[in-house]
């Protein structure tokens, strides 16, 4: 499981820096983050008996995602010129 992870993660890390398919890369980094926090880091913090460092970090990076996936990248991402491109509206021959 774990070079399917790395390899899904890589990819989706690459799409994320270069600002494509926003809500997708986020996904994937969720599903990611939920694994690593479950199965990892929350044991471990209930067997340490406070909140391990590795945890926090892991939390705050999935809230970042979520914020990511609701809101997409912005206006000056790569993704932006194929959004505006695809909602941006016909125009009309007589205008």
């Amino acid at each position: 499981m774990g070079p399917i992870t790395g390899i899904a993660e890589v990819i989706a890390g690459i799409l994320f820096v270069l600002g494509l398919y926003p809500r997708w890369s986020s996904l994937v980094f969720l599903v990611v983050m939920a694994g690593a926090i479950s199965g990892v880091h929350l044991p471990a913090s209930f067997a340490a008996g406070s909140p391990t460092p590795a945890l926090e970090r892991d939390l705050l990076i999935a809230a970042g995602v979520i914020v990511t996936m609701s809101m997409g990248f912005g206006a000056i991402s790569l993704g932006a010129s194929q959004r505006s491109s695809r909602t941006a509206m016909p125009q009309s021959e007589f205008e």
